[in-house]
């Protein structure tokens, strides 16, 4: 009984390492960088040193980069139309003070998106503002 308790938790461990792995590759193929961002209907630089990213993995999840941090949370996707399902979550390490402040208003941004549209670029935008994302390279 004891080997056999072994046994599958090795298989286990290796399933779950195998399916690991490819997820995060199917997670960076689908990964996404600021390329520009727009508050108010004015172009804003991305601050020198900060990537900012994001990445859907076609299930309901979402994760990223947030200059400084490391966000996460659920969405919802009918055509065009994005819901956030549930709060982002995110790592909290301090950074200067240009790259928290341009973390604040990406993610502010972000959350308030509710529209996303692909095409060759990532748009995603909402009352707060509008992100373009390129592919990941």
């Amino acid at each position: 009984m004891k080997a056999s308790f072994s046994r599958r938790a090795s298989l286990r461990g290796t399933l779950g390492l195998f399916f690991g792995l490819a997820g995060c590759q199917a997670a960076e193929e689908a990964g996404w960088i600021l390329a520009s961002w727009k508050v108010d209907g004015t172009e804003k630089a991305v601050p020198s040193g900060v990537q900012a990213s994001i990445q859907f993995d076609g299930k309901g999840s979402v994760h990223g980069g947030s200059g400084v941090n490391m966000f996460s949370g659920g969405y919802s996707l009918e055509g065009s139309v994005l819901k956030w399902t549930t709060p982002f979550r995110s790592t909290r390490r301090a950074g200067p003070q240009e790259h928290m402040a341009f973390e604040h208003e990406f993610l502010g941004i972000l959350q308030a998106c509710d529209k996303l549209v692909e095409d060759k670029k990532l748009t995603l935008s909402g009352p707060k503002g509008v992100l373009v994302f390129q592919r990941q390279k």
